[in-house]
């Protein structure tokens, strides 16, 4: 198989966490050939970081963007970022991968042979959860609920359904667990024409502010609503951090951007490549 994969990251503050997300990418085992899009949300050291260690990378493309006076971080913000580099990926497929996160080396690989072996147009996995020190998230609380007692609830209705199990930190992420849980955006194998016609939505409420509802959970609907057939190859191959901004609720976590609840504004931006 030599499908084209173009692997999409948003990064900003937080160069260290970065280059353990491009060394999973460089270590896949996937034959064909990968591209790792990088863009820099307004943040010099970064790209100082990567221009350093990265410039002579054939296989690594970098962009920096300035960020507008009115621009604040959370899921529509991030939303735009994801969509804009979709539409700047060349390739078959694309793919997502979070800063803070990383891929074993079989991702991408067994997500296209899911593909190829279903004809599906968007594949997913399934992921391990890990504390932001690397050791494995064992709690009986799920993370993105604000409240410890929500989460602890929301843990037990998801033990029930089989998505998580005590004394495991693995999540079996999938479309029959709604309204349970959705498919993290870091676990797709997306056709980068069907994403096109189904970007991710940049738009929140404040109810979903509220439940912790980001972009992966719109993009899911989407793809529900566009009757998408969508396939898990039932591989845990991610490994998910916390301390995102998903998972920053106490605010410990000083690398982590805060998701603050304003109302929307347009990105303006401006790229610089490497």
């Amino acid at each position: 198989m030599n499908d084209t994969i173009t692997v999409l990251t948003v990064t900003r503050h937080r160069p260290e966490l970065l280059q353990r997300a491009i060394h999973s990418v460089s270590q896949q085992d996937y034959e064909g050939e990968v591209q790792h899009l990088i863009l820099i949300d307004d943040c010099m050291d970064t790209y100082a970081m990567l221009k350093q260690h990265y410039g002579s990378n054939d296989n690594l493309n970098c962009f920096l963007r300035a960020r507008s006076l009115t621009e604040t971080s959370g899921p529509e913000h991030l939303a735009r970022l994801r969509n804009l580099m979709g539409r700047m990926a060349e390739t078959q497929w694309i793919c997502f991968l979070d800063d803070d996160n990383e891929y074993e080396p079989h991702h991408l690989r067994q997500l296209v042979e899911c593909a190829h072996r279903t004809g599906s147009l968007a594949v997913h996995s399934w992921m391990q959860i890990f504390n932001f020190d690397g050791t494995p998230y064992m709690k009986q609380r799920w993370p993105w609920c604000r409240d410890d007692k929500e989460g602890q609830r929301r843990y037990q209705e998801l033990e029930s359904k089989g998505i998580i199990s005590a004394g495991s930190n693995i999540v079996k992420d999938g479309i029959n667990n709604l309204p349970y849980r959705c498919v993290d955006t870091s676990e797709w194998l997306i056709d980068r024409e069907l994403f096109l016609n189904n970007q991710m939505s940049t738009h929140f409420s404040y109810e979903e502010w509220v439940n912790n509802k980001a972009e992966d959970d719109k993009l899911l609907m989407q793809l529900l609503a566009a009757k998408v057939p969508i396939v898990c190859n039932k591989v845990v191959s991610l490994k998910y951090y916390l301390g995102g901004y998903s998972t920053n609720h106490d605010g410990r976590y000083t690398h982590s951007q805060i998701w603050e609840w304003q109302g929307g504004s347009k990105p303006s931006f401006a790229n610089t490549s490497l």
